[in-house]
């Protein structure tokens, strides 16, 4: 008995202390150095975040497409004022670039992803209400071989706030809006 009390003062003598983390729950957990890939898919953009290293060190490679929709048009019949004819084109703006430093803190707001609080929600029709029956985007953290997926829903009335999805477990939650901005404008 000494011996397993002894043990269990060791180990709480030497683990880490608790992160104060206000009012706010878990949504995400791991540590920052473990993400490998951060992936944000939209109906408007689309982002992949890569961490990688040479010989000089640690860096984050982003490859990021935007779209735009332009129109279809064609002289009109009776005065040749142009008039839309089909379903607009979509236009695929890519870019490939190198991350600014600003990566670290967003690895950081990652380890652990926060949230407001978590939401009751079962209902079908409150599910629908609140943009997650088709969501808008998805974000997928990769740390090691492990994916987390998130589903994004729309914002909550007066605060601007993002509703979101764990896909694991389908628990919704309610998530400060820069946060989810970060990555929607990577």
């Amino acid at each position: 008995l000494l011996a397993v009390l002894l043990f269990l003062s060791w180990q709480q003598w030497t683990s880490e202390p608790e992160v104060d983390r206000g009012d706010k729950v878990v949504l995400l957990s791991g540590d920052a150095t473990e993400i490998t890939q951060i992936r944000w898919a939209g109906d408007k953009s689309e982002s992949t975040l890569v961490r990688q290293s040479d010989a000089l060190g640690e860096y984050t490679w982003v490859q990021s497409t935007r779209w735009t929709k332009k129109p279809v048009v064609a002289p009109g019949p009776q005065d040749g004022a142009p008039v839309e004819v089909g379903e607009p084109e979509r236009i695929a703006k890519d870019s490939v670039f190198k991350a600014s430093g600003k990566i670290d803190k967003l690895y950081k707001d990652l380890s652990p992803m926060l949230a407001l609080r978590r939401l009751e929600v079962t209902d079908d029709a409150k599910i629908a209400e609140i943009g997650l029956t088709e969501p808008t985007a998805t974000i997928s953290i990769v740390r090691g071989s492990q994916t987390q997926t998130l589903d994004i829903g729309g914002e909550a009335y007066g605060s601007k706030h993002i509703y979101v999805r764990r896909q694991s477990d389908g628990l919704v939650y309610l998530v400060e809006r820069d946060l989810i901005q970060t990555l929607k404008n990577a």
